[in-house]
């Protein structure tokens, strides 16, 4: 007879998102099933999408929770009700499944208690913090940071690492705000939030070569949401339109933030110049950032370090950001050509002197894409299995521990 214990582990990945349009979801996902796994998720389902779906190789459990805009009443049911739904469901599959790991991507923090289950049955708890929640609201809100809200969050934050096995980051900033609060540093790795360019590019032939004597093309991608900075985009275009009257600007993606900015443009009147194209396929997408001339991310939130600042080199469009933390953690402005967050003026400026100079976009990019060599997905995806194969040794050295016969 075959012993079952010889089988792939099984391990489920949680994250309140849709399933596959989170970068890195799918990215951490393909790793683990390139690496021997079964793997689950456990994301938000929109209409249209099946209830279950099987996507190159993952398993794919969509609950009947979409996100949609609100204030903070709107978010904080959101985050209950899809933490009571995943709290069923994941401990429904741990019985069917019995995981080795189970990882939480937050937000929301407490979402990680939804894998109490899997954990008395002897799983693992990965916590993938992928945003620093207390500092988040302070900021969306408006929030002091000694607000009940504010520092009902960062004592979450605290215990919700304390119940993990293991937490992971993508910041060193980030990482120094939960130690300071009291998380332990000890059971942190730093993940940068890179694509896999394997699947990423998923082998289409890049030119690099931009088209001359046409429009000239800024491009931003993603879910639209203020904190992106689109907004001080559209604000800086009246400011060049006179010296780039073939400006262009390509917005890729859909969110939240969409309708405000259709107002803004109508308001500024640069309807014409801007085209919201919506979500478009990945090949399309990834052709479409290396046609462009110049890419954009415009972060206002300081401890943000998005995918899609690295997809951008990948395809080596030049880029445009703003100067916060978690751009100029990365890159230095030999790389990228950085402006004062939501300053319109500085970022008119920037733009003015990228399209009146070929050749300093050419460097950006040739820079940039070195400099990500010290940031490859292949480096950091050793890390990441390796958080997986070490809490599944100990688990199974525990396991024969308390199995073993005394004397």
């Amino acid at each position: 007879m075959k012993n079952n214990s010889k089988r792939a582990p099984s391990v489920c990945i949680v994250r309140r998102d849709y399933y596959p349009d989170g970068g890195h979801v799918r990215r951490d996902a393909v790793a683990l099933i390139e690496a021997g796994y079964q793997v689950d998720i456990i994301s938000l389902r929109r209409d249209g999408q099946p209830r279950y779906e099987e996507i190159d190789g993952v398993k794919v459990h969509r609950l009947p929770v979409q996100h949609r805009r609100g204030g903070i009443i709107r978010y904080l049911g959101e985050y209950l009700t899809f933490f009571l739904t995943a709290l069923m469901v994941l401990s429904y599959l741990a019985f069917k499944r019995r995981y080795k790991v189970v990882e939480i991507d937050t937000m929301p923090d407490f979402l990680v208690f939804a894998a109490i289950v899997p954990k008395l049955m002897g799983a693992k708890v990965v916590l993938y913090l992928f945003e620093c929640m207390p500092e988040l609201f302070e900021w969306v809100y408006g929030m002091d940071s000694d607000h009940v809200v504010i520092s009902t969050l960062k004592r979450t934050e605290v215990l919700a690492t304390k119940f993990a096995d293991h937490c992971i980051t993508y910041s060193d900033v980030c990482r120094g705000l939960f130690v300071g609060r009291g998380a332990d540093d000890a059971k942190f790795s730093g993940i940068p939030n890179v694509p896999d360019v394997s699947h990423f590019l998923q082998g289409i032939s890049l030119n690099g070569a931009k088209e001359s004597g046409k429009d000239f093309t800024i491009i931003t991608h993603g879910t639209i949401l203020e904190r992106y900075g689109i907004q001080t985009l559209f604000a800086a275009i009246p400011l060049v339109r006179d010296r780039i009257p073939n400006l262009r600007i390509e917005i890729l993606g859909k969110g939240e933030y969409r309708e405000d900015l259709e107002l803004l443009a109508a308001e500024l009147d640069i309807e014409e110049m801007v085209n919201f194209r919506g979500f478009v396929s990945d090949e399309e997408m990834v052709r479409a950032l290396s046609a462009a001339d110049l890419g954009f991310v415009g972060v206002t939130f300081p401890y943000m370090s998005p995918n899609k600042m690295f997809e951008y080199v990948c395809v080596k469009t030049p880029l445009v950001a703003s100067a916060i933390p978690g751009m100029t953690d990365w890159f230095s402005s030999s790389e990228m050509s950085f402006f004062k967050p939501s300053d319109e003026k500085d970022l008119a400026d920037k733009i003015i002197e990228l399209y009146e100079s070929p050749e300093m976009r050419r460097d950006l990019a040739a820079q940039a894409e070195r400099k990500f060599s010290d940031y490859r997905w292949e480096s950091s995806k050793k890390t990441y299995l390796g958080i997986y194969s070490q809490l599944i040794s100990k688990k199974e050295v525990n396991q024969e521990a308390k199995t073993r016969p005394e004397g």
